[in-house]
Parts: C-alpha cells; sequence; structure tokens
C-alpha cells in the first residue's frame, strides 16, 4: 500500500481510538455519548470495529518466539515472574502460568 495513504489511515485510526478512549472515560452509554458528541451510533461500532482490526493487524506482524534460558543464567527462584507491558497496561504473572492462560491474556490484551 502506498505509503501516504497507509499514514492517512493509521492518523485515522488513532483519532478513533482516541475517540474510543473518551467515551470509556466518560462512562456514558454509547447512545448518549454519541448523541453529545452528534456521531451516529452506527458510525461509532463502525470505527471501533476498524480499530480493532487493525490492531489485529499489528498484533500479527509480531510472533511470540519461546526462549531457552542461557547456561550461564542465574538461578531462579519462585518469586519470579512473568511481565508484560503495552498500551499502557502492565500484567505480572507467575512463571507457572499456563500457555492457554498466557494465550486467553494476550487475547485480551490486543483488545484494550
Amino acid at each position: 500500500m502506498d505509503k501516504v495513504i497507509e499514514t492517512k489511515r493509521e492518523v485515522r485510526l488513532m483519532e478513533w481510538r482516541r475517540m474510543y478512549e473518551e467515551y470509556c472515560a466518560s462512562g456514558k452509554t454509547v447512545q448518549v455519548w454519541c448523541s453529545e458528541k452528534d456521531v451516529n451510533v452506527k458510525t461509532f461500532y463502525y470505527r471501533l470495529r476498524k480499530v480493532r482490526e487493525y490492531l489485529l493487524e499489528q498484533s500479527e506482524k509480531h510472533e511470540i518466539v519461546p526462549i531457552r534460558p542461557a547456561d550461564h543464567a542465574p538461578e531462579r527462584t519462585s518469586t519470579d515472574a512473568i511481565k508484560i507491558t503495552g498500551n499502557g497496561i502492565t500484567i505480572e504473572l507467575p512463571e507457572t502460568v499456563s500457555s492457554e492462560m498466557m494465550a486467553v491474556i494476550l487475547r485480551g490484551l490486543r483488545q484494550c
């Protein structure tokens, strides 16, 4: 895709994401918020869907690659945790978290 077109798309999606964040912070229903902002409810949900699709596209570009600790790594203690940071959210999980639970958490983060 042309760089200018892609940049315009990303800027538009960032604006829509800010719109959604503003709605979330308001504590109002979608109908009330849209009425106050003079935004059609269908337009609101269309924009939200496009933002989510874009975020999914971005997350699919990044592959999770398993790594093994180096031979010289210090011995791990039971207080070690897995720390995930993204979208302004930080999550700490015990190192014993199952791969299924990790997948559920990562899918949930994509929606934030």
